[in-house]
C-alpha cells in the first residue's frame, strides 16, 4: 500500500497495476499520463496532460513539442476543458497538424489554431476540430508554399459544414 500510494503521488502516473507473483516477486505497471498542452500562466509555465490534470512546472529541461495555451482569455476552466477535447482530437485523428502547432486558444467563433511560421489564425469546428483540415493543408501546399503568399493571408476557416470541405482564406 506504501509503494502505491508513493508511486501514484506523482503526476506524471496516471495508473498503477501492481501484480504479486509469487514467492517473491513484485510486477509493477506504470500507465503515464501523456502531455498534451503547455499552460503559461503568471506563475510559470505548467505542464498539462490529456486528462487536464497539470503534470509539471517548466524547470529548463526538455521541451515537449506540444501546443501552448498563453492566452489568459482562454485559461478559464470551460475554455480550457475544451481546449484539452480539441488538442486531444488533433492529436489523436490529425497527429501531422497537431505536431505543427504552437498555439491553441479559444474564442466567440471556438477553437483558434496557430502554425509554426503562419501569423494568420486557422478558426477550427468547435464540433469537429479536424475538419476540413486535409482540404487546409492541400490549399496550404498549393497556395502559400511562399512567405510571401503566407503573408497575404488574414485568416483561415475551417468550419464550413458544406460537401466537398471548403476553407475559406481572409485576403
Amino acid at each position: 500500500d506504501g509503494l502505491r500510494r508513493a508511486v501514484e503521488a506523482r503526476r506524471w502516473v496516471k495508473g498503477l497495476i501492481i501484480r504479486r507473483d509469487p514467492p517473491d516477486r513484485l510486477s509493477l505497471v506504470v500507465e503515464e499520463r501523456k502531455p498534451l498542452l503547455w499552460l503559461v500562466r503568471p506563475t510559470g509555465i505548467y505542464l498539462l496532460a490529456d486528462d487536464g490534470i497539470v503534470m509539471d512546472r517548466l524547470h529548463g529541461g526538455a521541451l515537449e513539442p506540444v501546443p501552448v495555451v498563453a492566452d489568459p482569455a482562454s485559461q478559464s476552466d470551460e475554455a480550457l476543458v475544451r481546449l484539452i477535447r480539441t488538442a486531444s482530437a488533433l492529436r489523436d485523428r490529425q497527429q501531422d497538424f497537431y505536431m505543427r502547432l504552437s498555439e491553441l486558444r479559444w474564442s466567440a467563433k471556438g477553437p483558434v489554431a496557430f502554425l509554426e511560421g503562419l501569423e494568420a489564425p486557422i478558426y477550427l469546428s468547435r464540433h469537429d476540430p479536424t475538419r476540413n483540415i486535409p482540404n487546409f493543408q492541400a490549399i496550404f501546399l498549393e497556395q502559400f508554399a511562399t512567405p510571401e503568399a503566407r503573408a497575404k493571408a488574414r485568416y483561415f476557416d475551417l468550419r464550413w459544414d458544406v460537401e466537398g470541405g471548403y476553407v475559406a482564406v481572409g485576403n
